[in-house]
C-alpha cells in the first residue's frame, strides 16, 4: 500500500512538472512570438545590419524551435536550443560590460568621421571666382550692421508696420521712418553694387550641428533694407532705381536657395513671395510707361518651373548631411583606422557622451565600414522621390502620430530614428514642395498681371478673358502649378480677380483663412486684388481676447486666463 501511495504521489508530482513545463514552453513561445514581429519589421524597414540579423536568428529560432522540441517529446534538441538562446543575452550583456569598463586608446588623436570629400565635389560645383563673389565683397558690410535696429518704432501699437513694408511710401507721410532709412543709405547702395553684378555663395553647412555659414539675420536686414528703400523709391516716383533694388533683393533670395538647405528655401520663398506681390501693386495701380513695363519684364523670375532641378540639388546635399549625422557615431585617427566612438559629441557646445557601454549595439545596426551610410542614405531619400515627380503635388504632410513601425525604429537604432525624424522627415520635404508651387504661381500669377497691364494700355481696358493676353506672356504661365489648369480671372468692374486654387485645389473664391466651425484651411494664392495693408491700431485687452475666442474658441481663452493668474 506504501509503495502505491508514492506512485500516485510521484504521477502527480510529474504531472503537475509537465503541466508547468508545457505551461513555460507555451509562454516562451508567446515571448518569442512578440519578438518576432518586432524583428520582422526591423528587417523591412532596413534597420538591421548583417549582424543585427544574425544574431536576432540565433536569438529568435531557439525561442520558437525549443518549445516546439519540447511540445513534440524531443527533450535533449530543446535543451540545446534553450541553453543557446539563453546564452545570447548573456553574452550579449557580457559585450555591454566589457566595452564600458574598457580604457580608450590615444582618445586625442581619434576625431569624428566626416564626409568631407563628398561635400568638396558639391563645393566644386558651385564655386565662383572670389571676385565675382558678393558674399565676400559685403562680408564687412554684414558684420557692420546693427541687426537690433528695426523699424519697431514707426507705429505706437508696438510692432513693425505692414504699410512700409508692403506698399508704396514717401518722405512726407513716414518722415522719422524715412530718416532712419537714410542712415542705411551706405548698406543699400554697397548691396545694389553687390548683387548687381554679382552672385553671393556662402560655403555649405556640412553638419547639422556645425556653426551657420550664412549669416542669416545680417542677410534678412540687408533685404528689408532693400524693400523698405525700394517701396520709398516707386512712391516717390523713381521707379528705374526701385525695380533694380526689387531685382537686387531677388537675386539674393535665388543665390540663398543655392546653399541647399530646407531653411534657405523657406526664407527665400517669404521674401520672394513679398517682393512678387510690391512688383504686382506696382504694374495695377502706379502710372507706368511701356518702358517701365519692360523693365520689369526684364527682371522678373521666368516662369518655367525649376523645382526638379532645385529638389534633386537640396536632395543631394541632404544626403551628405544625413551620412555625416550618422557618421558621428564613428571616429578615425590620423593612420585611417575607423570604429565606433566611444564618445558622442552632438554640437560644440554640448558635453561629449561616453557610449562605449554601446559599442556592442551598433554593430547590430550600423554598417562596420561608414562608406556604408552611401546605401542607407540613399534607402532614406529614395522614400521621397515621388517629390522630384514635377506633376505631383502631394496635398498634405505625413501624420506626426507613433506607429508600430516608429516604435520598431526606436529600438532597432534610436539614433537614426531621432536624425530621421528631428531633421530628415519626409513632412518638410513634402512641404518645400508645396511652398515652391505656391511661389510659382506668384510668379506666374505676376507675368500674368504684367500682360493684363499692357493688354488694357493697348485697349483702354481690362480684358474679359485670360485667352486676350498670349503674345504678352510664357506659355507656361497660364497654368496654375497648384493643379495643371488654368488660373481663376474675372473682370470686375474698373478692374479684376485673379488667383490659384491653392494646393487643396478648390475653387474658394480667392480666399485664404481658417473656418474653425468646418475645421477647415482655404488656401486659395490671391494674385489680385491684394489686401490694403494698414498701419496696425491699439487694441484693448477685452478686444483681443473676443478675437482670440472667435479663432481657438472659448475653453482655450479660459485656459490662457487661468494660466497667467497661475490656477
Amino acid at each position: 500500500m506504501c509503495a502505491e501511495g508514492q506512485g500516485t504521489k510521484d504521477d502527480k508530482k510529474a504531472r503537475r512538472r509537465r503541466k508547468w513545463q508545457t505551461t513555460g514552453r507555451i509562454g516562451y513561445l508567446i515571448g518569442a512570438g512578440i519578438f518576432a514581429p518586432f524583428f520582422v519589421t526591423a528587417i523591412w524597414i532596413g534597420y538591421l545590419s548583417w549582424i543585427g540579423l544574425l544574431v536576432g536568428i540565433v536569438y529568435l529560432s531557439p525561442g520558437i524551435l525549443s518549445p516546439l522540441a519540447g511540445l513534440t517529446g524531443r527533450k535533449r534538441l530543446e535543451g540545446f536550443l534553450s541553453w543557446l538562446s539563453v546564452g545570447v543575452p548573456i553574452l550579449l550583456a557580457l559585450a555591454v560590460a566589457v566595452a564600458a569598463i574598457w580604457p580608450t586608446d590615444n582618445g586625442e588623436q581619434w576625431k569624428p568621421y566626416r564626409f568631407d570629400e563628398e561635400f568638396a565635389v558639391l563645393e566644386a560645383e558651385r564655386s565662383i571666382p572670389e571676385q565675382d563673389n558678393a558674399a565676400i565683397r559685403c562680408q564687412a558690410l554684414f558684420a557692420l550692421l546693427d541687426v537690433d535696429d528695426h523699424a519697431g518704432f514707426f507705429f505706437p501699437a508696438g510692432r513693425k508696420s505692414d504699410v512700409l513694408y508692403k506698399d508704396t511710401w514717401t518722405r512726407v507721410e513716414h518722415p522719422e521712418a524715412s530718416q532712419w532709412l537714410d542712415s542705411y543709405d551706405f548698406a543699400v547702395d554697397e548691396l545694389v553694387r553687390a548683387a548687381g553684378t554679382r552672385r553671393f555663395r556662402w560655403p555649405l553647412q556640412q553638419y547639422t550641428y556645425d556653426e551657420p555659414t550664412v549669416p542669416y539675420r545680417p542677410v534678412g536686414h540687408g533685404l528689408q533694407l532693400l524693400i523698405l528703400s525700394a517701396n520709398r523709391d516707386l512712391g516717390e516716383g523713381r521707379f528705374d532705381e526701385a525695380i533694380v533694388k526689387y531685382s537686387c533683393a531677388i537675386g539674393m533670395i535665388h543665390d540663398l536657395r543655392q546653399q541647399m538647405q530646407p531653411l534657405e528655401f523657406r526664407i527665400s520663398y517669404g521674401y520672394e513671395t513679398r517682393i512678387l506681390r510690391l512688383i504686382r501693386r506696382a504694374l495695377v495701380q502706379h502710372a507706368l510707361s511701356d518702358r517701365d513695363i519692360a523693365q520689369i519684364a526684364e527682371h522678373l523670375p521666368g516662369a518655367d518651373d525649376s523645382w526638379l532641378a532645385q529638389a534633386t540639388a537640396l536632395f543631394r546635399a541632404e544626403k551628405t548631411r544625413y551620412m555625416n549625422l550618422l557618421a558621428r557615431l564613428y571616429e578615425v585617427n590620423p593612420e585611417g583606422e575607423v570604429r565606433f566612438s566611444s564618445q558622442l559629441q552632438l554640437s560644440p557646445d554640448a558635453s561629449p557622451q561616453d557610449i562605449r557601454w554601446l559599442r556592442p549595439y551598433w554593430p547590430m545596426n550600423m554598417p562596420l565600414d561608414p562608406k556604408g551610410l552611401h546605401h542607407i542614405a540613399e534607402d532614406h531619400f529614395s522614400r521621397l522621390a515621388y517629390l522630384l515627380e514635377p506633376d505631383r503635388l502631394p496635398l498634405n504632410g505625413q501624420e506626426s502620430t507613433a506607429s508600430w513601425t516608429d516604435f520598431c525604429r526606436v529600438l532597432a537604432n534610436f539614433y537614426r530614428w531621432f536624425g530621421e525624424m528631428a531633421f530628415y522627415r519626409a513632412d518638410e520635404y513634402i512641404t518645400l514642395r508645396q511652398l515652391h508651387a505656391s511661389l510659382l504661381a506668384e510668379q506666374r500669377g505676376t507675368w500674368l498681371v504684367l500682360a493684363l497691364r499692357r493688354c488694357r494700355d493697348e485697349h483702354g481696358l481690362w480684358p474679359s478673358s485670360l485667352n486676350e493676353i498670349p503674345e504678352h506672356v510664357p506659355p507656361e504661365a497660364f497654368v496654375d502649378p497648384t493643379n495643371g489648369g488654368p488660373f481663376v480671372y474675372a473682370r470686375v468692374d474698373d478692374s479684376f480677380s485673379l488667383y490659384s486654387t491653392g494646393i487643396n485645389r478648390i475653387d474658394e473664391g480667392g480666399r485664404a483663412r481658417y473656418i474653425k466651425e468646418r475645421n477647415h484651411h482655404e488656401d486659395d494664392i490671391l494674385i489680385w486684388p491684394l489686401a490694403k495693408p494698414e498701419p496696425p491700431k491699439p487694441r484693448s485687452k477685452d478686444a483681443i481676447m473676443e478675437e482670440l475666442k472667435a479663432i481657438y474658441g472659448e475653453d482655450y481663452v479660459r485656459r490662457k486666463q487661468e494660466d497667467s493668474n497661475g490656477v
